[in-house]
């Protein structure tokens, strides 16, 4: 059930999506009881299914109980709490609760740095994340716009170094933080910045295609 329901989100089938989600709930907390792995990942896959749907009010309520159940059987130092804290982030974001978007995400990011150190793929997440955090930051508060973009920029390109040692130019997350920092450089009125990063992405991203089918670049 809980592979379907990714399957369906995959799809875009949202509600056959959360119909299997929770159904491959209810079977895990009956096998296993409340406080188990399984029951955190179901948890955690119905937040983002709710998230995609829009519902972040269920998102975050779904998102939080796979966290405390994942902080309660691991501690605070595990990946899996580290990504629950990113998805509350990114949650948080998307409600514009912006103040707790980034505690939460500098949470994700604290844990992946002393699991990780700085060059992994899971750290260079976080940073996007913050990133765009401050971004919607200061697309709201005109009066901090350029601290807020300029601290965009930073975290925007430290996730971009970190890809491309990582993961190679020719990967999609790294065309994914070429895009995000091209719509910063916008956001500053920094339109031949932009220009350049607009293209990087689109050589990246037709790049990891032609890989994904087995094409040659």
């Amino acid at each position: 059930h809980s592979n379907l329901g990714q399957i369906y989100k995959g799809r875009g089938n949202l509600d056959k999506a959360a119909e299997y989600s929770n159904k491959a709930l209810t079977i895990s907390v009956k096998l296993f009881g409340e406080n188990h792995p399984q029951v955190a990942t179901n948890y955690s896959n119905l937040g983002a299914v709710y998230k995609e749907r829009g519902n972040l009010g269920k998102a975050a309520e779904y998102s939080n109980k796979a966290l405390t159940i994942s902080v309660k059987l691991f501690g605070e130092n595990h990946s899996s709490v580290a990504t629950h804290y990113n998805s509350l982030g990114q949650i948080y974001r998307a409600q514009g609760n912006l103040g707790k978007a980034v505690e939460y995400s500098n949470k994700a990011l604290a844990t992946n740095l002393k699991l990780f150190g700085e060059n992994h793929p899971s750290v260079a997440s976080c940073y996007s994340s913050l990133g765009a955090i401050y971004q919607a930051q200061g697309n709201l508060k005109q009066a901090k716009k350029s601290t807020n973009l300029k601290q965009a920029e930073e975290y925007a390109k430290k996730a971009l170094v970190i890809n491309l040692k990582s993961l190679g130019e020719n990967h999609p997350n790294v065309a994914i933080c070429y895009k995000n920092l091209g719509q910063i450089y916008k956001a500053q009125g920094n339109s031949d910045k932009a220009a350049k990063c607009d293209n990087k992405a689109r050589a990246s991203g037709h790049c990891s295609r032609q890989f994904r089918q087995g094409g040659k670049v």
